[in-house]
């Protein structure tokens, strides 16, 4: 066969079967259009937040370069730990301030646990801010689509914050933002009320004051009923932050008794505030007590403000 009826039998073929190779032709077209289309649809649905899994973003110049890879490791053994719902030895990580306030029980600890690790998971960390010694790590943790054979649609996650302290002893690990429980012993009193504050509890993103309040009186004695605004508060100095108790609407001390309270203010371990003072605006000496906000104003016997000064 010359090259002549080679191209008489192409021309031919293209010819009688012209019809059908037009619509081979736009099938394929529309067949790629659609690849292409949802390929762009899928990266478009993927949240910009999502990390790659397994990847530590550091910062050498915060974080010592000898404690990197301790760090690391100690946070993938805890989290290898949780995931193979080894409670005992994942529990005996974590410092002992953090058990005390945040986990006292194994049991409590358990139900962190399995809140979080409800199927096979991966964490990525990354170094989020440094404070005296405290290395705190913003870990996100994920679920593993390899072991769990999900798809990975939503991508969602739960993120918390890991502290790690570095002491004499090595690292401390603490959990949940915690950072530390801080001892102030801190004691004041006048002829009506003798106010102690033991300790603090730091968290990342919190203050929380432990305060024993006693009446010395035999009257009772009011220092929050939502009657007024700004009636405790804590000062930083420049500024100041109202209480942040969503459930604690009335401190009230009966005649000659101790109650303890916690007074919660947001306040971020970072943010270079440093506070100054406990400040009680509106404590009022009643005659009775009726269970009414008017009833502090119209039955005070004395009303005056008491302010306790804070160690750095």
């Amino acid at each position: 066969m010359n090259f002549l009826d080679l191209r008489l039998k192409v021309r031919n073929f293209f010819k009688k079967y012209k019809k059908l190779l037009i619509i081979i032709i736009i099938v394929w077209a529309i067949i790629i259009a659609i690849n292409y289309f949802l390929k762009q649809l899928n990266e478009n649905q993927k949240p910009t937040t999502t990390y790659e899994p397994n990847k530590a973003v550091m910062d050498d110049s915060e974080v010592p370069k000898a404690l990197q890879e301790p760090i690391n490791n100690l946070i993938g053994e805890f989290v290898g730990y949780c995931n193979d719902k080894n409670y005992e030895t994942a529990y005996s990580m974590i410092d002992a301030d953090c058990k005390e306030i945040s986990y006292p029980t194994i049991d409590s600890f358990k139900a962190y646990v399995d809140n979080i690790y409800t199927t096979k998971k991966i964490y990525n960390i990354q170094n989020f801010s440094n404070v005296d010694n405290n290395y705190i790590y913003n870990v996100r943790i994920l679920d593993d689509i390899m072991a769990t054979g999900t798809n990975g649609n939503g991508y969602l996650y739960y993120e918390e914050k890991f502290v790690l302290k570095d002491t004499d002893q090595g690292l401390k690990l603490s959990i949940g933002g915690f950072i530390e429980k801080k001892d102030l012993n801190i004691s004041t009193e006048d002829e009506y009320l003798k106010i102690e504050i033991p300790y603090k509890i730091v968290e990342y993103d919190t203050e929380t004051y432990v305060v024993k309040v006693t009446n010395r009186t035999q009257n009772p004695i009011v220092l929050l009923d939502d009657s007024i605004s700004n009636e405790i508060e804590l000062s930083l100095g420049n500024q100041r932050r109202n209480m942040q108790n969503s459930s604690e609407n009335l401190i009230m001390v009966n005649a000659r008794e101790t109650k303890t309270v916690k007074l919660y203010f947001t306040k971020f371990v970072d943010d270079g505030n440093i506070p100054e003072k406990l400040m009680f605006n509106a404590v009022r000496v009643l005659q009775s007590y009726a269970g009414n906000e008017q009833n502090t104003v119209d039955n005070a016997i004395d009303k005056y403000s008491l302010n306790i000064d804070l160690p750095e």
